[in-house]
């Protein structure tokens, strides 16, 4: 859509599915060895595939089949009416997903394929080129437990009035109230805590462009 200035944007999402502070392991681990070799596979094609989409073999109900090297997706899964339910059964839904794998060593989903083509034609070229990758950004202890208590507050505040507006209208009216509440909530706190880390990012080397 065209916004009020006659640009056409279309944002980065700022989600990062695999930030570096995704995985723990605690001290009451009684094999750290194997968990961190389990860990590793998250980073495998083949393995990652599998704990993506679901299992590889010969049976009746396997996701993929094992071709020339490649996981294509079996005759089992093309004739699944609604795959996105049947998933959690088979698939702990995780797994890195590189895209110089796709076509090597996994062929790639149909769905995504078609969000893909759609992504390139569509949207790639109004998309923003700086964006802010927040799953990237270390926080510390004190801004963590900060931005716990902020975040939950503002984000339900947040998500009150837009569901309420959505249905009803009166944000024109209501917007000053709104924004002053916001500020009230922490809202100052929470942005600076946010641009710190951001900045630490950048500092070190981060990037804001692809």
């Amino acid at each position: 859509m065209t916004g009020p200035t006659g640009k056409k944007d279309v944002g980065f999402d700022n989600f990062y599915w695999a930030g570096p502070g995704a995985f723990v392991m605690t001290k009451s681990d009684p094999n750290p060895v194997l968990t961190a070799k389990w860990i590793n596979l998250v980073y495998a094609p083949y393995e990652a595939s599998q704990m993506h989409w679901g299992p590889a073999g010969t049976g009746t109900d396997d996701i993929f089949n094992l071709k020339h090297g490649e996981l294509v997706f079996s005759s089992f899964y093309k004739s699944l009416n609604n795959y996105g339910a049947y998933r959690p059964k088979v698939s702990v839904n995780m797994g890195v997903i590189l895209p110089n794998w796709l076509n090597t060593y996994v062929q790639p989903e149909p769905r995504a394929e078609l969000r893909l083509e759609r992504i390139r034609n569509i949207f790639a070229p109004y998309m923003e080129k700086e964006h802010y990758p927040f799953g990237a950004v270390y926080f510390t202890p004190q801004e963590n437990s900060e931005l716990t208590t902020l975040q939950t507050n503002i984000d339900n505040y947040v998500n009150q009035y837009r569901a309420t507006w959505l249905l009803k209208g009166g944000a024109d009216e209501q917007w000053s109230n709104y924004v002053a509440t916001l500020e009230q909530m922490g809202l100052s706190q929470y942005l600076n805590i946010l641009q710190t880390a951001l900045d630490r990012y950048v500092k070190s080397g981060g990037k804001l462009t692809e």
